[in-house]
């Protein structure tokens, strides 16, 4: 096996064949040489291409979709999902060229950190038993996905009873407002760019525009769902979900169709309608809707919220690993990251103290 260095977007466009064979049967769209190639393209200017990719003569056996950030005087690695908030994944077809790969990620000797590894993948006991000489830590998280049933009424009798009555309050009151409407639609070339930029303007009526974090504040990511659409929506697998109240859009999801699962890649609402909770009622009319298309799952992807107790949730345990080599940069990046994590702490319990 031979290992490949790609630090510029020609040659990671040059391998999108061999990507995708080796990605075939994956449905993270997360691994997929489309998703990673749009992220490369969006965060150019703020990191460093550094795809790690593995050959076994004219086959692509194994990739790190990785990216190069400075960190003061320090470079650290990063998963090329970090940029948008997703869980992280190496792709490999066999245990030889994922213990190949993650002897690479060593040897580069730059500290690196993956999030939301799965807890049982053998990405996770590969860096685990490979480790060379330096400091692993590993932070326990979860993520969130609903198993669908067949049909909706088999789904509405999953619900607690707590849940079925909060979510039918919130109905009441959204119809207080006006007509409420749901609306599906699959995304393509001819509407794809205007389902985005009535979601921005959506996402950035509210909390998320004031601290900065929606796609209208955001100039990378707002490029990343730009590009992403764009060359998506040729496959039909983008989807798009809305809520109506008298006509007008309140609240909107976006998420990818991948062998028979519905994945979760933005979602927004308008802030003048939180008293309805427009976000939580379109989540689930969009589950109803993914159960009348035939999907068996929904991946809320990200980080677990307290938000999506309301639904039958399946718990994925995973864990965020960082690694430090035993140098002076390394020493430099362990210092850093502890000391961000404890100012961290200190803000959320000044916040907590002056509610």
């Amino acid at each position: 096996m031979k290992l490949e260095v790609i630090s510029n977007l020609e040659r990671l466009r040059d391998i999108g064949d061999a990507w995708s064979s080796l990605t075939v049967s994956k449905p993270y769209p997360v691994l997929h040489h489309s998703w990673v190639l749009s992220v490369a393209e969006a965060y150019q200017d703020i990191s460093t291409l550094q795809v790690l990719a593995v050959w076994d003569g004219p086959q692509l056996v194994a990739v790190a979709p990785l990216s190069k950030i400075r960190q003061g005087p320090v470079s650290e690695l990063r998963s090329l999902a970090y940029w948008i908030g997703e869980p992280d994944a190496l792709i490999f077809l066999n245990q030889a060229a994922l213990d190949f790969l993650v002897d690479a990620i060593f040897q580069t000797g730059i500290a690196f950190r993956f999030s939301h590894l799965t807890l049982d993948g053998a990405e996770l006991q590969a860096l685990k038993a490979r480790r060379k000489r330096g400091l692993l830590f590993e932070r326990a998280g979860c993520g969130h996905a609903v198993e669908l049933p067949p049909t909706a009424a088999a789904f509405e009798e999953m619900l607690s009873k707590s849940s079925s009555t909060f979510l039918r309050r919130k109905m009441n009151r959204a119809a207080k407002f006006g007509r409420v409407e749901f609306s599906t639609e699959t995304l393509d070339a001819e509407n794809s760019d205007a389902f985005l930029e009535e979601f921005v303007r959506i996402e950035g009526s509210g909390w998320k525009g004031r601290n900065g974090t929606s796609l209208s504040r955001n100039v990378q990511l707002k490029r990343f769902f730009a590009t992403y659409l764009n060359r998506m929506a040729p496959s039909g697998d983008l989807r798009g979900d809305r809520m109506k109240i008298d006509g007008a859009t309140i609240a909107m999801r976006l998420g990818l169709r991948s062998q028979g699962r519905l994945y979760e890649l933005k979602i927004g609402f308008d802030e003048a309608f939180q008293a309805c909770s427009p976000g939580l009622v379109l989540t689930h009319e969009t589950l109803k809707a993914s159960i009348r298309e035939g999907l068996t799952r929904h991946e809320f992807l990200g980080v677990g919220e307290e938000w999506q107790r309301h639904w039958p949730l399946r718990r994925q345990e995973d864990v965020t690993v960082r690694y430090y080599p035993l140098t002076m940069k390394g020493a430099y990046s362990l210092f850093r990251d502890f000391l961000n994590e404890g100012l961290k702490r200190l803000r959320r319990l000044f916040l907590s103290r002056k509610r």
